[in-house]
């Protein structure tokens, strides 16, 4: 560790400070999927089929026709024809997994792995993501608390249950997996860590957002999209909830099958931010959550301040004596509480280790 990590350190938690700072509640986008020209800067919805292109209608739905549906999850796993067979815009491999007549709704993950716009001119405070990692970890743990389509399936056919037994009828969460082999597949929660560094898709994530959203796309990862079948009465929407909190994104993941329904019944307006705006001024436990993350990163910018004053004074008193005393006292710098506090605050925030309380 050395005096350019603890500048980097320090500029980052300011940049969350400032973020956080600026708005306790953050702007989460929703966009219609079924409705294309429904807004500024969305070209268009997930075709399923050449039919959903031109059917008017597709209607917003609050969720409640999942009602009594088994939640599940599963993987999309890559193939060895690399879906040559499969002709469509967007993700191919994404595509392979979308409903058709009376399947029930699929949904996906997509993530993204940058901390900034891929276009440099679109840099701006509101366009970072610098805790993207914390926050695709954080939904991931709670997707991996879904049990899994082929569990659910096995149990319905033993006590012969017709929702449960047929994968059909189950509201299917995905996240694509690189590579053919399923034992690479995370097991639990805690292997979220290591599946978002090597194991999740991020180019067919890339590809899939491009297709929905478009070049300047709204939102920040991670997103939730769900898809509805082309015989389907209802949209297919997509939820960013990059603009979230990490602390608020646990929140959500944590009750599933409610995300689902809010990414439903929040999603019915033109205007992407209105209809999250309402759940967040609805749902107290959320905006406790919001502003728990607030005052997280205030302490982690006046953690920055100190770790900077110390480092200032001890470098300023090291360069006026002799090496043997600089070493001495850079070996403090390393040592000092505020600058400890700093380095484990701060790698919790961008999602590499486990939070290590602050020492009293």
């Amino acid at each position: 560790m050395n005096i350019k990590l603890f500048g980097s350190l320090i500029v980052l938690s300011t940049l969350l400070y400032g973020c956080s700072a600026k708005r306790a509640t953050s702007e989460v986008v929703v966009a219609p999927l079924g409705i294309p020209g429904g807004q500024i800067g969305y070209t268009g919805a997930p075709v399923i089929d050449d039919s959903e292109a031109n059917n008017t209608d597709k209607t917003f739905s609050d969720g409640s026709h999942l009602l009594g549906l088994p939640m599940t999850r599963d993987f999309i796993m890559d193939s060895r024809d690399n879906f040559q067979a499969i002709e469509a815009k967007g993700s191919k491999k994404i595509f392979s997994i979308k409903p058709t007549g009376a399947i029930k709704p699929r949904a996906v993950v997509l993530l993204e792995n940058r901390m900034t716009p891929s276009s440099g001119w679109k840099w701006k405070t509101s366009t970072m993501n610098p805790n993207v990692r914390r926050k695709n970890i954080d939904l991931c743990r709670g997707f991996m608390r879904l049990p899994t389509a082929e569990a659910v399936e096995t149990s319905g056919k033993l006590i012969k249950d017709d929702l449960m037994s047929d994968r059909k009828n189950h509201v299917i969460s995905y996240m694509p997996a690189v590579g053919l082999n399923r034992n690479n597949l995370p097991d639990n929660s805690e292997d979220c860590n290591r599946f978002i560094t090597n194991g999740y898709d991020y180019a067919s994530s890339a590809e899939e957002l491009l297709f929905i959203l478009g070049e300047n796309k709204l939102g920040k990862s991670p997103y939730l999209a769900l898809y509805e079948s082309s015989q389907s009465p209802y949209s297919s929407m997509i939820l960013s909830l990059g603009s979230l909190s990490p602390d608020s994104i646990t929140l959500l993941a944590s009750n599933w099958p409610e995300l689902i329904t809010k990414v439903y019944s929040h999603g019915d307006s033109i205007d992407p931010t209105i209809g999250i705006a309402v759940m967040l001024s609805r749902d107290p436990s959320l905006q406790e959550a919001q502003k728990k993350a607030v005052w997280k990163n205030i302490k982690m910018g006046v953690s920055g301040l100190k770790c900077g004053a110390e480092a200032a004074i001890i470098v300023t008193a090291a360069t006026a004596v002799t090496p043997a005393v600089a070493f001495v006292a850079l070996d403090s710098l390393v040592k000092a509480k505020s600058c400890r506090v700093l380095v484990a605050q701060a790698t919790y925030a961008l999602g590499y280790e486990k939070e290590i309380p602050t020492p009293s």
